[in-house]
Parts: C-alpha cells; sequence; structure tokens
C-alpha cells in the first residue's frame, strides 16, 4: 500500500501513471509478480485463493484502488478476472528479473469494481 516511500511501481517507467491515480484515488495498493511454482502452475483453486486473499486485504485495508502488474501474455486473462484495465507498458526494473521477463503491463481497478465474485462475502459495518 502507500507508503511514505511510495510503491515499488513508483519507478521511472510509470512514475507518471502512479501519480494520476494519487490524485483521484485516496489509498493506492500494489502488487506485483503474482506467481505460482511451476510445480502448481495448473492448480486454479491455488491461484484463486491467493487472489480471494488479496482481495480480503484491500478491503481491510480500504484501499480504493489496485494497481497490478503482469507479463503481457496473463494481461487478458486478469482483465477478465478482475475487470483490471491496461493502463501502460514498461519494463519491471528488478534486476533479479530475467531479461527475457521484464516487459510488464500496468493494470488496474477500482475496489468497487471488481467482480462480485471476489467482493461478495466482504460486509460494510454502519456507523
Amino acid at each position: 500500500m502507500t507508503a511514505k516511500g511510495g510503491l515499488p511501481v513508483d519507478n521511472a517507467c510509470f512514475h507518471q501513471n502512479v501519480e494520476q491515480l494519487r490524485e483521484m484515488s485516496n489509498k493506492l495498493a500494489y502488487t506485483c509478480r503474482n506467481a505460482i511454482h511451476l510445480d502448481y502452475s495448473n492448480n486454479f483453486q491455488l491461484l484463486f485463493t491467493l487472489i480471494q486473499k488479496a482481495t480480503d486485504i484491500v478491503y481491510e485495508k480500504e484501499v480504493d484502488y489496485i494497481l497490478f502488474t503482469f507479463a503481457p501474455k496473463h494481461a487478458r486473462i486478469y482483465e477478465k478476472l478482475f475487470h483490471l484495465k491496461p493502463l501502460a507498458k514498461g519494463e519491471d526494473d528488478n534486476v533479479e528479473i530475467l531479461p527475457e521477463q521484464k516487459e510488464v503491463v500496468l493494470m488496474g481497478v477500482a475496489y468497487e469494481d471488481l467482480p462480485e465474485k471476489w467482493t461478495k462475502h466482504h460486509v460494510c459495518s454502519v456507523v
């Protein structure tokens, strides 16, 4: 989530995109490199459990906009799963990432625009 030092996605490549979103949102969160070990790559139940946990944390922390980076070849599936919008393309500046995995797509969604599948058990409390 947004901290004093900013988000990991606040690199030169996506800084302008993140700044524009900060002007529109109260609280941003960012998740990256959502990957499952190759031994579990076809375990969709595990993937969905991880996705659900991420949306639960977003709800608990009252985040109103979520940013993700994905490999371009995976962007469409996440667009369908989360209603994510592609925001920009760039390169991950993490030095530990293999050169062929550096290309990423910055995607985002407002919490309120997440499909009900991921939010239906989140209960708003009335004060």
